[in-house]
């Protein structure tokens, strides 16, 4: 053995603890810092990401706190045609319509977008739990531009609460799903619009015993080149009660009627209380034509605490675990897919911080990026969003972070697929 290889055995072990070392450091290395989008001034406190053909439309909440009266909470809207990289100055969409009650990050409001109609949807004072009420409503035909009053979708004509609103649109119609308490019984509900949000269909019910405070999702998939029907599919997705497993239902018919599917998971995870948290769901399909639904959610159930990756190819039937997602202080999970590219979201304990994440994968699930933190050091990066980048390849991330003197600022990344694990 000559002197040179003794020398380079001996400084070996000092070599990998250099390149670990190295490794952690770089795997804790908080993102560098994205371009804020143009904010109101006092920060974000609702948001939420629809997209439309090549636009990526935002509405953004802000609560106030007026000097005299109750505090409330402004929308504003703003568009990108160039996959978030620039941004159209922010137009109030609540102003003509009813005071918000003040939201926060989990209680979002929401948008949908089909050409130049838009229509948002939030949460008025009332006489429901903690003071909410009906829904408030704003319309838009030349997108974005102008708003205007829209109805209430509910058709219980009372001031009892709405809340946890989600919409979405497929060729014909909006789609919008929330809770409310009719009958005395907290339930999920759908109504549906064919021009634009002025006016709405007949009420039904979804599911009529939901979890109160988590919120909901619903998703168009449009049909498959294989099939007779063209009109494609709607699932909701929401927490369920007894047990508080993430549920799933599902209408062939633009949610006239729904099909309960049962649980994601299937944990069996009774639970008293409200966890505040949901899940998302997305579509992946292969070049083959072979369509997978996914979906991430959090469960409390002990053992399992956290947040989960789970794969459908039956239309939401059955449901195969994928993977878990972050470590089991993970919450606040969603995900979206194109193609085969998914991108999961969540936020988790990173230090003394609560931080923003994402993995990829290009396979449609075979393998993963490694974790990448989002949000800043120093801050509290919570309720990441993604959509796929209508510009091309990849994602685009939305998160809010905060620290204990600042408002929830609004922070965006454009994600790639290539790095790989």
């Amino acid at each position: 053995m000559t002197t040179t290889t003794k020398i380079l055995l001996a400084a070996l072990p000092m070599l990998v603890i250099a390149l670990l070392a190295t490794m952690i450091t770089t795997a804790s290395t908080p993102a560098p810092a994205p371009a804020s989008i143009p904010l109101p001034a006092i920060g974000c406190d609702s948001l939420d990401v629809a997209v439309d053909g090549d636009t990526i439309h935002l509405l953004i909440g802000t609560n106030t706190a007026p000097a005299q009266g109750d505090k409330s909470c402004d929308f504003h809207h703003t568009r990108s045609a160039d996959g978030g990289k620039t941004w159209s100055p922010l137009v109030l969409v609540s102003g003509n319509s009813r005071q918000a009650v003040p939201h926060h990050r989990g209680s979002d409001a929401s948008i949908v977008a089909k050409g130049n109609k838009l229509f948002a949807a939030w949460t008025t004072p009332g006489t429901g739990f903690h003071g909410t009420g009906p829904m408030g409503t704003a319309l838009s035909t030349d997108g974005g531009k102008t708003w205007q009053a829209g109805p209430d979708p509910s058709d219980q004509q009372t001031t009892g609460s709405s809340r946890f609103l989600a919409l979405t649109a497929d060729a014909n119609a909006f789609h919008l799903i929330w809770l409310d308490d009719r009958e005395k019984q907290r339930g999920l509900r759908h109504a549906s619009s064919t021009d634009g949000g002025k006016t709405w269909s007949v009420n039904n019910t979804i599911d009529d015993l939901t979890c109160a405070c988590c919120w909901n999702e619903i998703i168009h998939v449009p049909a498959s080149a294989k099939s007779s029907d063209k009109q494609g599919e709607l699932f909701a997705l929401y927490r369920d009660m007894n047990p508080s497993d993430m549920g799933l239902a599902r209408s062939t018919d633009g949610g006239k009627t729904w099909n309960k599917l049962g649980h994601i998971g299937e944990y069996g995870w009774l639970f008293k209380g409200c966890p505040h948290v949901g899940g998302g769901l997305s579509l992946s399909e292969s070049p083959d034509g072979t369509r997978q639904l996914f979906s991430v959610i959090w469960t409390g159930m002990p053992g399992k605490i956290g947040c989960h990756l789970f794969a459908s190819d039956n239309d939401g039937r059955g449901w195969i675990p994928v993977r878990p997602i972050g470590e089991d202080t993970a919450k606040h999970p969603t995900l979206a897919a194109s193609g085969q590219q998914i991108c999961v979201v969540w936020d988790d304990i990173a230090g003394d911080d609560r931080a923003a994440f994402c993995i990829t994968s290009s396979d449609a699930g075979k393998s993963w990026s490694k974790p990448m933190r989002l949000s800043a050091a120093a801050t509290q990066g919570t309720h990441a969003r993604v959509i796929a980048n209508p510009n091309g390849q990849g994602f685009v991330v939305f998160w809010t972070q905060s620290t204990s003197s600042e408002s929830p600022a609004l922070k965006s990344r454009a994600i790639s697929t290539t790095r790989a694990e």
